[in-house]
C-alpha cells in the first residue's frame, strides 16, 4: 500500500509539473523551442518513463520495465526528431537499442523470475515427516476412542433398555 501511494504521488508530481510547463509555455513566460504541448507530452514520457524503471526495478516487476523501455524510447525519438538533424533510420536503430539494452538490464535484474509464492512460503505450510506424525496420531487417538466405546467407558454410546427395571 505505501508503494502505491508513493507512485501515485510521484505520477501527480510530474503531471503538476509537465501542466506548469504547459502552461507557462503558453502564456509566452519561456520558449523552449518546441511546441507547448510537445512539451507537455515529452516532459510526461520523461518522468513517467524514469518512474516506472525505477519502481519497476523496486518491485521486481517486468511490466514496469518494459513500460519504461518504451516511454524512454519515445522521449528519445521525440527528442530527436525535434532536435537533431538525422535520418529517421538512425533515430529507429537507436530507439531499438534502447529497447534492447533495456530489455537485457530486465533480464539480468529480475531474470524472468515469477512472485509466485510457493507452498512452503505459506504460513499454513508442514513438511511430510510432520504430516505424517499428525496422521499417525489421528489413528492412534480413532482407534482409543473406539476401544474406549467398546470397553463401556464412554457413556453417550452405551446401550440403554427400554425400559425401567422395577424391582
Amino acid at each position: 500500500m505505501k508503494k502505491k501511494v508513493i507512485y501515485a504521488g510521484i505520477s501527480a508530481a510530474i503531471l503538476v509539473t509537465a501542466l506548469v510547463l504547459l502552461i507557462l509555455g503558453a502564456l509566452d513566460v519561456f520558449s523552449v523551442g518546441m511546441a507547448d504541448l510537445g512539451l507537455f507530452f515529452l516532459v510526461l514520457m520523461a518522468g513517467f518513463g524514469v518512474l516506472n524503471l525505477t519502481f519497476g526495478l523496486w518491485q521486481r516487476n517486468a511490466y514496469y520495465v518494459f513500460s519504461s523501455a518504451l516511454l524512454l524510447a519515445g522521449t528519445f525519438v521525440y527528442c530527436a526528431i525535434e532536435w537533431i538533424p538525422i535520418r529517421w533510420y538512425v533515430i529507429v536503430a537507436i530507439a531499438a537499442v534502447i529497447l534492447v539494452l533495456v530489455a537485457i538490464l530486465a533480464f539480468l535484474v529480475l531474470r524472468w523470475a515469477s512472485p509466485t509464492e510457493g507452498a512452503n512460503d505459506s504460513p499454513n505450510y508442514k513438511p511430510y515427516a510432520q504430516r505424517q506424525e499428525e496422521k499417525q496420531e489421528e489413528t492412534e487417538q480413532k482407534i482409543a476412542e473406539e476401544q474406549a466405546i467398546i470397553r463401556g467407558e464412554v457413556k453417550e454410546f452405551q446401550i440403554k433398555s427400554f425400559g425401567e427395571k422395577k424391582d
